[in-house]
């Protein structure tokens, strides 16, 4: 039920606003000429004068005010309806500028249609595997699922939008068919009890040395090993984390971190060294079964002395982020030439994997002596569709799309702000995403240089709102005075309810034989409607009584006598 103070949208346009507003004002203005007709009928010989002067407007009633205020002969209530009769006035021609500071434009929902977008997309060969333009920052207290809502709205995805015009991609009926993971660290099995295998990586993985694999509870474990590098490398985890993910007919989709080189020899000497981002991306294996993954990595470094990253981690309760930490603590730190030490801490509960490693930087280079670490969140399932959906386009010859990231989220103005990172919010931001992309399933498609999705869309109503007491009271002021104006005009009649201009026309077809039209001829001198006198030529001011007779052709104005 709606509160007074509630507001009512009113689907009119401003020129339909406009008319109601001006024949409220008629309707007010004439239920006051309504008021008048009574005075008029029941308040002497002047009362007819006061309402004619306030027909002929506010200047004409401020002179015969000026000019009777001070005469005795005229009663003061006269007077004083004088000016009731312009307060009343201005003040009803005004109401309607009243209601309207109370009146917004605003807009509501319209008609509903669906629309299928297709655009034109690129992305660089070699450095980069996202779109170009598909980079995304989450503002102020946006989250990870408001971003990649707004990405999808943005021209980037949707070009050719109407302004105005809602676009909202359009969700699809899924089932998780498989949310558990088998998972593999490199070369190395961790757990294979699950539907589908992730296969955590670096681009470019070094032949490696397993030193160390253990199991600290049910669902994680602690793994350290020693990898060679290439010669321009520094640090073993200098390189994207890619995850592949593998179904019993073989690789079916992979995501690879969007990460820059960079030059250890700029880095800070402690702290966050990359913000933390998010990748997405899905894909089809066939009409029925897709997959979808999103990752989300951010950067750590640490000198020796320092195993907790100076305080960047926001969440230090963390088992997993604990279980670095002692690792660290007891680990060989002694710097090989051509090797990098790689200490890792992961943990995997149903279709999520979180995972930190750290590695140490090669001896024989000049770059400081520090951990770089790296901290990820993936999550990833395989969703069946409904068997009643129809696909809107046709799968690659191969059967699958196999594709990269296609967009990224990044968290550096929200990162910025406190300065550390935390890394159950990066959970929970990876699992809004794969979540999102779960709903969008086949309607999110990415063919070769091009975009497409299905958009239901909204198009905008326009009109006004206004708080419904005002709607009431208006409502009842105009129920009232039209009341007022047809009774009045009904009950009172001519000539109280009539101007000056039709109660000579009144009479001058009361006393004629001719039909007087409504609109008539008019002469100043002498005074003269349709050529018929209304005052005689001359009057004797010695004369108390004068015999004039309107549509007559004679005056008689001679004085009466005894």
């Amino acid at each position: 039920m709606l509160a007074l103070t509630d507001k009512v949208f009113l689907p009119i346009t401003v020129f339909v606003l406009n008319v109601v507003l001006a024949v409220l004002k008629f309707i007010l203005i004439s239920a006051v000429g309504a008021c008048f007709a009574i005075y008029a009928k029941y308040g002497g010989e002047y009362a007819k004068s006061v309402g004619w002067i306030r027909s002929a407007g506010y200047l004409e009633m401020v002179h015969t005010f000026r000019s009777t205020s001070r005469r005795k002969d005229v009663p003061g209530l006269v007077k004083w309806a004088l000016v009731v009769a312009f307060f009343v006035t201005l003040a009803a021609s005004f109401l309607d500028k009243g209601i309207a500071i109370f009146v917004t434009p605003a807009t509501r929902p319209g008609e509903h249609t669906t629309t299928l977008v297709t655009s034109s997309q690129y992305r660089f060969k070699g450095a980069s595997n996202i779109f170009v333009g598909w980079e995304f920052a989450v503002q102020g207290n946006d989250s990870a699922k408001d971003t990649m809502m707004k990405a999808l709205n943005s021209s980037i995805a949707n070009p050719h939008a109407v302004d105005g015009q809602t676009y909202t991609p359009v969700f699809n009926a899924f089932n998780a068919t498989c949310t558990d993971l088998s998972v593999r660290f490199g070369a190395y099995s961790v757990t294979n009890n699950g539907c589908m295998e992730v296969m955590i990586n670096f681009l470019s993985f070094r032949p490696s040395r397993l030193l160390k694999m253990s199991q600290r509870s049910p669902n994680q474990w602690s793994i350290t090993i020693e990898s060679n590098l290439l010669p321009r490398e520094y640090n073993f985890l200098d390189v994207p984390v890619v995850m592949s993910i593998s179904i019993e007919s073989g690789v079916a989709c992979v995501l690879t971190e969007d990460y820059r080189y960079r030059n250890p020899m700029d880095w800070d000497t402690t702290g966050i060294t990359a913000f933390p981002k998010t990748f997405m991306s899905n894909c089809i294996l066939n009409s029925s079964t897709m997959i979808v993954a999103a990752m989300t990595t951010t950067r750590i470094g640490s000198v020796w002395t320092d195993t907790k990253f100076g305080g960047a981690f926001a969440d230090e309760s963390d088992e997993l982020l604990l279980g670095m930490y002692e690792a660290l603590k007891s680990a060989d730190v002694t710097l090989k030439n051509g090797t990098s030490t790689v200490w890792t801490e992961l943990r995997v509960t149903n279709s999520t994997i979180n995972l930190y490693a750290c590695a140490t930087s090669r001896a024989d280079r000049d770059v400081p002596s520090k951990y770089e670490c790296v901290y990820s969140s993936i999550d990833t399932f395989i969703l069946t569709k409904e068997p009643d959906y129809d696909l809107w386009y046709s799968l690659p010859p191969n059967g699958y799309i196999a594709g990269p990231a296609f967009m990224s989220i990044d968290y550096a103005m929200r990162t910025r702000t406190t300065g550390k990172v935390s890394n159950d919010q990066m959970k929970q931001d990876t699992m809004a995403v794969a979540d999102y992309m779960a709903q969008l399933g086949y309607n999110f498609y990415r063919a070769p240089g091009t975009f497409s999705i299905h958009y239901n869309v909204i198009k905008p109503r326009p009109g006004f709102e206004i708080p419904l007491w005002v709607l009431i009271i208006a409502g009842i002021i105009l129920i009232i005075n039209l009341t007022l104006w047809q009774l009045t005009y009904w009950l009172v009649g001519s000539p109280h309810n009539s101007s000056v201009y039709s109660v000579i026309r009144d009479r001058l077809a009361s006393r004629s034989n001719t039909p007087i039209p409504r609109l008539m001829r008019f002469q100043y001198e002498p005074l003269m409607f349709e050529d018929v006198k209304l005052l005689p030529d001359r009057v004797d001011s010695m004369s108390n009584e004068y015999r004039f007779l309107l549509g007559g052709v004679t005056v008689d104005t001679s004085p009466k006598t005894e």
